[in-house]
C-alpha cells in the first residue's frame, strides 16, 4: 500500500526535513537590481597560539632586537656582561702593565741607588780598614818606640851605674891624690848623669807602651 498520500506520515515526513528555502521572486516582483547571491565564508587558516614568556612567575612581554626582532633579555645581559668584562679586562691589563713597567723603573732605579751605596760602603769599609791598619801600625811604632826607649834608658843606667862603681874606686885608691880624687868624682857625677838620662828613657818608654794601647806582656 503507497503510504506515501497518506497525510500523517506526510506531516511527520515534513516536520523532519530542514525548511525551505523561499522561493525567487517572479519576474514582476523584479524592478529593482538582482541581489547578489550569498557570501560564503572562507575558513581561517590555523593561527599558532602564542605562550607569552614567563619570568620569575610573571608574564612578561618579549623584547625586541634592533631592526625588530625579537631578543631574550637574559641574551642581552649576557652580551653587556661579556662587554664589560672585556673592557675591564684590558683596563685592568693596562694598569697592571703600566705598574709594573713604573715598578720595573724603580726598582732598576732603586737598585742601582742600593749598587752606589753598595760601593760607597764598600769604599769606606775600605778607608776604615785602611784608616785601622794604619792605627794599628802607629800603635805597634809607638809600642815599639817605647820598648827601644826603656832598653836604651835601662843600658844609659847601667853604664851609669858603672861609671859611679869606677869613680868611688879611683877616689878609694888616691891615697891623698887630689887629680884621683877628682878624677874619679868626675866618673861618679858623669854616671849619676848617664843613670838619670836612663831613668827619663825609661819612664818615656814606659808611657809611649801605655798610649799605644797595647799591653806591656805582649
Amino acid at each position: 500500500m503507497d503510504q506515501s498520500n497518506d497525510p500523517v506520515i506526510k506531516a511527520m515526513h515534513d516536520s523532519n526535513m530542514p525548511p525551505k528555502p523561499p522561493s525567487p521572486p517572479g519576474p514582476a516582483m523584479m524592478s529593482g537590481p538582482a541581489p547578489k547571491p550569498p557570501i560564503e565564508a572562507t575558513p581561517m587558516p590555523e593561527q599558532k597560539v602564542k605562550v607569552p614568556h614567563m619570568e620569575m612567575g610573571k608574564e612578561t612581554k618579549p623584547s625586541r632586537m634592533p631592526g625588530g626582532a625579537v631578543g631574550s633579555p637574559v641574551l642581552w645581559l649576557v652580551i653587556v656582561l661579556l662587554l664589560v668584562n672585556v673592557i675591564g679586562f684590558f683596563a685592568v691589563y693596562n694598569a697592571v702593565s703600566g705598574l709594573s713597567e713604573g715598578t720595573e723603573k724603580r726598582n732598576a732605579v732603586l737598585g742601582g741607588k742600593l749598587d752606589g751605596m753598595s760601593a760607597k760602603l764598600d769604599v769606606l769599609v775600605q778607608k776604615i780598614q785602611s784608616d785601622e791598619d794604619r792605627i794599628n801600625r802607629m800603635r805597634q811604632n809607638l809600642f815599639d818606640a817605647g820598648g827601644t826607649l826603656q832598653e836604651k834608658g835601662d843600658a844609659l843606667m847601667k853604664e851609669g851605674e858603672q861609671k859611679i862603681a869606677e869613680g868611688e874606686k879611683m877616689k878609694n885608691d888616691a891615697n891623698g891624690d887630689q887629680t884621683k880624687i877628682d878624677a874619679g868624682q868626675a866618673l861618679m857625677d858623669e854616671g849619676q848623669r848617664l843613670k838619670a838620662e836612663g831613668e827619663a828613657m825609661l819612664t818615656e818608654g814606659k808611657n809611649l807602651q801605655t798610649q799605644s794601647g797595647i799591653p806591656a806582656n805582649k
